[in-house]
């Protein structure tokens, strides 16, 4: 059991180690930082904080941070190449209440907000290729437990915990296409090992040697390899050109993969239709009115992310859109 080691409150201590510090020492850590530790990490708008621990360490926390990341992150680690990708070190996760806590090495580099340079590009999907050489014979999270995030925007019911089967993975998207005439079968699939949340934010060039790393884990799992491509798409110009020239360096669709990626689009949309809080920024206000829901948006968000909300409008298979700032999805 380590032995309480208490931080100075505007320090940022050089070389802390977790080992030394109690689970305790970290919560309280954390709902008061030092002063040099609140911007060193600037994240924008998001419901989870990353702050540095130490020059070695940092932690991630929030409502939104489960040991399924923790795990993920674990597997990635172990895994992965890191002449082709890093992947930050795990050293601990902790729950407290409803507040999860991964701490885990410091990738120290920069994150760029315009990410279309031909060459950086090639390095991503290099990673995504290297991805996909890691296969399972079973769907979900690299490390078990309850698939969540990004594809599985609604919520941490026992629906998402597909228990590594296939059947169930099935049930899942079916269930949210939502027309009688059509299904889609996984049976034939290999589940490799995907990210899906391939974005310019998650992505880290080292200011050692401008190496490519590669953070947030929280949506990865063992799924079809056409879940990567369909996350891509979706979001297609949300950040400029960077997902439209990823996929690019993807390998070209399968015959399974061309005739079945739009039902994968359609299950995800009608998802989102009725849980559009937990997948876009925190700025929206949602209001639930029985099995309706208006998302009410300010003008600059609306702006910012129009064409993320036309990729979902062409998804949805039902659905009444407002003229106005609101937008109402109903049943």
């Amino acid at each position: 059991m380590a032995q309480s080691q208490p931080v100075e409150k505007d320090q940022l201590p050089s070389s802390l180690h977790c080992s030394t510090l109690t689970d305790t020492d970290i919560i309280t850590y954390c709902s008061n930082p030092p002063s040099a530790a609140l911007d060193a990490i600037p994240l924008g708008s998001y419901s989870n904080s990353v702050i540095p621990l130490s020059d070695l360490e940092v932690v991630k926390f929030g409502p939104g941070v489960y040991i399924e990341e923790y795990m993920n992150l674990q597997r990635a680690y172990k895994l992965l190449d890191p002449s082709i990708v890093r992947v930050p070190q795990p050293y601990r996760f902790i729950r407290n209440g409803e507040v999860g806590y991964i701490v885990m090495e410091y990738m120290r580099g920069t994150v760029l907000g315009n990410l279309t340079d031909p060459c950086r590009i090639e390095k991503v999907g290099k990673a995504l290729e290297h991805f996909s050489s890691f296969q399972s014979p079973d769907p979900g999270p690299l490390g078990g437990g309850i698939s969540r995030d990004l594809l599985w925007s609604e919520g941490t019911t026992t629906e998402y915990s597909l228990c590594a089967s296939t059947k169930r993975l099935e049930h899942w998207f079916n269930r949210r296409i939502k027309h009688e005439n059509l299904t889609i079968s996984f049976q034939e699939c290999e589940f490799v090992l995907c990210h899906l949340d391939i974005a310019p934010r998650n992505i880290v060039w080292l200011h050692n040697d401008d190496s490519l790393c590669i953070v947030d884990w929280a949506s990865a799992g063992y799924y079809p390899r056409i879940f990567e491509w369909c996350l891509l798409d979706i979001f297609l110009g949300r950040d400029g050109g960077f997902q439209g020239m990823v996929k690019k360096t993807m390998e070209p669709l399968s015959v399974w993969e061309n005739e079945n990626w739009g039902l994968v689009e359609k299950a995800w949309g009608n998802s989102v239709g009725y849980h559009l809080y937990v997948v876009f920024p925190i700025d929206l206000v949602v209001l639930l009115v029985s099995n309706i829901q208006v998302v009410r948006l300010h003008p600059k968000t609306m702006d910012d992310d129009s064409l993320v909300w036309e990729n979902i409008r062409r998804r949805v298979s039902w659905q009444y859109v407002s003229p106005q700032l609101d937008i109402r999805f109903c049943r």
